[in-house]
C-alpha cells in the first residue's frame, strides 16, 4: 500500500506466489497531496496524511483487501502533515507536521514556525472522531523551525518497529540479556548478568556478532541472547521514584 502524490490517491498491489503483480486497487481517490501511509492491521484500516487539506484520514478495508469506498477524517487542521506511523500494540497513531510559516513569499521560514510530532490513540477515541483541531492531540515533541518529515514507532520492550518488523541491533545500542534465557546458556559466561545493561561496541557479523561493553569488560554475544534497552525508560523510572 502506498500514496500516489501525483495522482492524489492511495493504492495497493497484491503479489502472486512468484512475486508478480496480481491486483492493483485504488483504496482512496480524489485526494490533494497524500504523503505517507500507515496500517492498523487488527482493524484493517489504512491511514494517511494529506498535506493539501491539512488532514489525517483513513479508510476501512473489506475482508478481501478492497476499500469500502468511505474516507473518514481522523484529525483536521494539521499544519503541513507528512510522516505517519501506527503502534500495533497500543493503537496509537503518530504523525509529523512541519508547521512552517513564511512571513513573505520566497523568504526564510518565520521564527513562529513550529514543527511537531503528535499522537492520538485512535482505538480509544474512535467514536469521537474526527478530532477537529490537531492542537487537541498530544504533542510528543515540538521542533520549532526544524521540520520533522518521517516518523517510526519503536517498542522499547522488544525492539519491534511498527513498519519494518524487528529492528536489527546495531553498534551503539544499549542492550541486556533476554529475560527468558536459560541459566545454562553460554551467554552467562560473559560479564553481562540479568538486569545489567551494556553497550554494543562492535559487530563482526559472525555467529556471535556483538561485542558488548559492560563496565569496561567486553564479551561477544549472539543476537538472539540480547534485547534492546531504552535508556529513557530507566530515567523515567528513576524520576518517578524521586517524586
Amino acid at each position: 500500500i502506498w500514496t500516489d502524490y501525483g495522482a492524489g490517491s492511495i493504492r495497493s498491489l497484491s503479489l502472486d506466489a512468484e512475486g508478480g503483480m496480481k491486483v492493483l486497487e485504488v483504496l482512496a481517490d480524489n485526494l490533494t497531496h497524500p504523503s505517507d501511509v500507515a496500517i492498523d492491521e487488527s482493524q484493517a484500516t489504512v491511514y494517511w496524511t494529506d498535506g493539501g487539506t491539512f488532514k489525517v484520514q483513513r479508510t476501512q478495508l473489506t475482508s478481501n483487501g478492497k476499500a469500502t469506498g468511505e474516507v473518514q477524517d481522523v484529525v483536521t487542521h494539521v499544519k503541513d502533515p507528512h510522516g505517519l506511523a501506527f503502534d500495533q500494540q497500543s493503537g496509537v497513531l503518530y504523525w509529523t507536521s512541519t508547521g512552517t510559516i513564511y512571513d513573505a513569499p520566497k523568504k526564510p521560514s518565520s521564527p513562529k514556525s513550529n514543527g511537531k510530532i503528535q499522537r492520538l490513540n485512535v482505538r480509544s477515541v474512535d467514536s469521537e472522531l474526527p478530532l477537529e483541531k490537531a492542537d487537541l492531540a498530544e504533542t510528543v515533541l515540538s521542533t520549532g523551525r526544524s521540520r520533522p518529515i518521517s516518523v517510526e514507532v519503536l517498542n522499547a520492550h522488544d525492539a519491534r518497529c511498527s513498519k519494518t518488523g524487528r529492528r536489527p541491533l546495531r553498534v551503539g545500542d544499549s542492550v541486556r540479556l533476554r529475560g527468558d534465557l536459560p541459566t545454562t546458556d553460554e551467554s552467562f559466561r560473559g560479564p553481562l548478568r540479568l538486569g545489567d545493561v551494556g553497550v554494543i561496541a562492535a559487530n563482526d557479523k559472525s555467529d556471535q556478532p556483538f561485542m558488548v561493553n559492560v563496565g569496561g569488560q567486553e564479551w561477544w554475544y549472539r543476537e538472539d541472547a540480547l534485547e534492546f534497552h531504552d535508556p529513557a525508560s530507566t530515567q523515567d523510572v528513576a524520576s518517578a521514584q524521586k517524586r
